[in-house]
């Protein structure tokens, strides 16, 4: 009975360790080495069980949270991305490589993206501009000073565009009415207001157009010296080439 009592408390010994073993893996260690307590562990599965369970459930975790910061690492969604970053922080072994990593392909994400908004300053594409604007709007501080600059630029633009359109809409060059028309198409909701102004002063014009055409048409074969010369005077000059 001694002798069976020495083994039974060296077997209760053994038993302790491994569940310190257990404990302290869950806690600090990665991947590889969890895998390692596991198989370490297997005897102890009927004292130990809920234990090793726990052990596989944290091994599941880090697996899980090391596919996700590899898949990541490829990905263009910034805030998947910083999401990732803060849930996955202190993430020890192979995940800490990984987070490592997906924290430098954030850091390039925000270079590029200043990069990318610097170089619309100054661009003609309002579809670009205001695309990048709203891209690149839940960004951090960190490309703040250049999503501003960009917010600004996007601004003037609509300035420059709406002051164009109110001051062809004092002219009667219709080709250059088309030209504006074109121009601002891709503006939308921004000049919508300034566009349909335009749009209906083009109409009358093209309408006034219509009705020169048809009395210069009438008087091109009219004896009538007074009616043709007061014609040719009020037409002479005319925006449209047509007239």
């Amino acid at each position: 009975r001694s002798a069976c009592g020495a083994v039974s408390s060296r077997r209760d010994t053994m038993i302790e360790d491994m569940r310190s073993n257990l404990r302290d893996a869950c806690e600090e260690s990665g991947i590889s080495e969890l895998e390692e307590v596991l198989l370490e562990s297997e005897p102890y599965m009927s004292a130990l069980e809920s234990e090793i369970g726990a052990l596989r459930d944290r091994i599941a975790v880090l697996r899980g949270a090391l596919s996700e910061m590899k898949s990541l690492q490829e990905s263009s969604d910034f805030g998947a991305i910083s999401a990732a970053l803060l849930q996955y922080d202190g993430y020890p072994g192979e995940c800490a490589a990984a987070w490592t990593s997906l924290d430098s392909h954030r850091s390039s994400m925000l270079q590029d993206a200043v990069e990318a908004m610097s170089a619309l300053i100054g661009s003609d594409d309002f579809a670009a501009v205001t695309a990048a604007t709203e891209k690149y709007e839940a960004y951090p501080d960190e490309a703040k000073d250049a999503w501003e600059s960009l917010v600004e630029y996007c601004d003037e633009m609509v300035g420059t565009a709406n002051v164009d359109l109110e001051e062809l809409c004092e002219s009667s060059d219709i080709v250059a009415i088309d030209e504006g028309l074109a121009k601002y198409a891709s503006y939308g909701d921004a000049v919508d207001d300034a566009m349909s102004r335009l749009r209906e002063h083009r109409a009358s014009l093209e309408s006034g157009v219509a009705a020169a055409l048809e009395e210069l048409s009438a008087l091109s074969e009219s004896d009538d010296f007074v009616a043709v010369s007061a014609a040719v005077d009020r037409y002479s000059g005319h925006a449209s080439a047509d007239v």
